[in-house]
């Protein structure tokens, strides 16, 4: 078995790709990754980040994002709930400055204040409102004051289905989907600003990802981000612990 067979949802049979043996299909979902990350990297991301910082990827998958921040930064911390994609990660997408880390119940295992800089990108649609809002908490316990977060989210599109809705699907298709943590939610920019203020940053930025990144090859060039800040003046909180073992489940 392939490495890269642990981290089936990045790698997908495709038109373009499916007549190549198994082999040339691997690698060419490994450089279509790699590729799109990159230009989220440098149309995204790159100006927010400098030598000296300590960065957070939260939900790194197989790390290709990871790869491309490290060229930019001190030290970049990737933690993802998967064992699949950070063995993955470790494998392909090494470098001397990514730490790989797993997220459990403890929470994200970083120490309190110590990050410049959160991305978060296809994540926040698999958690619930309840984890959502206690990943915001745990954001702003890691990061250093003045520190500035940089997250994907699916807001204000009808054609996703809320948490309230997924929960409400007792077919059995949907309740086997719900167990199984195979929902995507969407949510509301209104509710979505509310909890960010609630969890101490300031007011977001609000845009969608492919005004930033027009050469961008994925779905999320067409979904929103949200920028926002802790304040300078803020100290670290200390925050429960947030049970992130499984997407979208509490």
């Amino acid at each position: 078995m392939s490495i890269l067979d642990l981290s089936p949802h990045y790698f997908y049979r495709t038109a373009e790709n499916q007549s190549l043996p198994k082999n040339k299909y691997l690698e060419f979902e490994s450089n279509r990754n790699l590729e799109s990350r990159r230009a989220l990297f440098e149309q995204v991301l790159r100006k927010y980040l400098d030598r000296d910082q300590t960065v957070l990827d939260y939900g790194c998958g197989p790390g290709y994002l990871a790869w491309w921040v490290s060229t930019a930064v001190s030290q970049v911390w990737a933690c993802d709930i998967s064992r699949g994609v950070l063995a993955c990660a470790k494998v392909v997408n090494s470098a001397n400055n990514i730490h790989y880390l797993r997220v459990d119940k403890r929470g994200i295992p970083v120490p309190d204040g110590s990050v410049d800089f959160i991305y978060s990108f296809a994540v926040i649609q698999h958690v619930t409102d309840e984890v959502f809002k206690k990943l915001l908490a745990e954001w702003h316990r890691v990061l250093k004051p003045g520190g500035r977060v940089f997250v994907h989210i699916v807001v204000d599109d009808p054609k996703w289905e809320s948490e309230e809705e997924w929960r409400s699907d007792r077919t059995f298709g949907g309740r086997a989907k719900w167990m199984l943590g195979l929902h995507c939610f969407g949510r509301k920019s209104r509710d979505v600003r509310s909890w960010i203020r609630q969890a101490g940053f300031d007011d977001p930025i609000v845009g969608l990802v492919g005004e930033l990144a027009p050469d961008l090859r994925d779905d999320v060039a067409a979904q929103n981000y949200f920028e926002f800040s802790k304040h300078p003046a803020d100290g670290v909180r200390k925050n429960e612990p947030v049970e992130m073992s499984v997407f979208g489940q509490n």
